[in-house]
């Protein structure tokens, strides 16, 4: 049985064939690695067709597709999708690592349970150079092992990670394309799928998350950050920009879910909501603490005076 595996890239030549050689390192035979060059400026097309000249597993087939102009991730990832021919679709990062036992464990909860129509796995967080930062990742009042419907998902936005995904390769059409206007593309594409099946959390930590610099999330800027004034700005400029795209978010969605499904979701507004974001502040304290237990917090202020 064929799995896809759909990797949107964009300047991402640092990171990304540790990535393709985890896809290699995987337990589950065969595999579609679908490579999507989204007008890339530095040499990641070219590292990728290397790489993909040097494989030889008769069992992994890789596509590589290349576009001259940088269209965003959105775009991005509903073009490389319409390649795959796999039963499953699991949408890859290009500066993540995934763990061997990733594809085929959730692809056995698939099988297992014909009416999930996309499971996600846990996540360890790992820095710039690979170390470990979060033994596991703890998602916001998490439901693991339940099966949940349309309104469960809108209501809980944050669960659902795009490089956690396994996908039933079914009603594709009314999944995709993504909004381009919409904020988190991993929430609009769970839910579309929820209106076809149920959607599930396993507790099985299957991948290592990178954040660096040049994320597109902000999620993990505590982890990422030392600066305690610096982790205050980032959360600042977060809390403006989420004021901003809850009220657009909640009107794409209505929009959208009218024009796939030919019904007026009036219970959105309802369920259409933002976990509540935890005040910065006990992050900057446990900093304080965890530095002043180490006999840091001096240096760090002789450091700024």
């Amino acid at each position: 049985m064929l799995v896809s595996v759909v990797m949107p890239i964009f300047n991402g030549e640092k990171y990304v064939e540790e990535m393709l050689d985890s896809l290699l390192k995987q337990t589950y035979r065969p595999l579609q690695i679908i490579v999507y060059d989204d007008g890339s400026r530095d040499r990641s097309l070219s590292v990728v067709r290397r790489w993909s000249e040097q494989q030889a597993d008769p069992e992994v087939n890789i596509e590589i597709y290349a576009s001259e102009i940088n269209h965003g991730l959105r775009k991005a990832t509903s073009a490389a999708v319409l390649y795959a021919r796999g039963t499953y679709i699991f949408l890859a990062d290009q500066d993540d690592v995934w763990l061997p036992d990733k594809i085929a464990v959730q692809v056995r909860y698939m099988e297992q349970n014909a009416d999930c129509m996309a499971c996600f796995c846990r996540r360890q967080i790992i820095d710039a150079d690979g170390k470990l930062l979060v033994s596991h990742e703890t998602i916001k009042n998490p439901v693991y092992r339940k099966k949940m419907g349309v309104g469960e998902v809108i209501a809980k936005p944050a669960c659902f990670a795009a490089n956690c995904m396994c996908l039933r390769n079914q009603h594709l059409d009314k999944i995709f394309p993504i909004d381009p206007g919409f904020t988190e593309h991993d929430s609009f594409i769970t839910i579309m799928a929820a209106h076809f099946g149920s959607i599930v959390l396993l507790r099985e930590v299957l991948i290592q998350y990178r954040i660096h610099k040049n994320n597109s999330s902000s999620a993990y800027f505590v982890e990422s950050n030392s600066n305690p004034f610096r982790i205050l700005k980032i959360k600042t400029a977060q809390l403006k920009r989420e004021k901003i795209s809850y009220r657009r978010d909640e009107a794409i969605l209505k929009r959208v879910l009218a024009e796939r499904f030919g019904e007026v979701y009036e219970t959105v507004s309802g369920h259409y909501h933002r976990e509540p974001v935890q005040h910065i502040w006990p992050f900057v304290l446990l900093w304080f603490l965890k530095r002043l237990l180490a006999g840091e917090v001096n240096r760090f202020y002789r450091k700024r005076v």
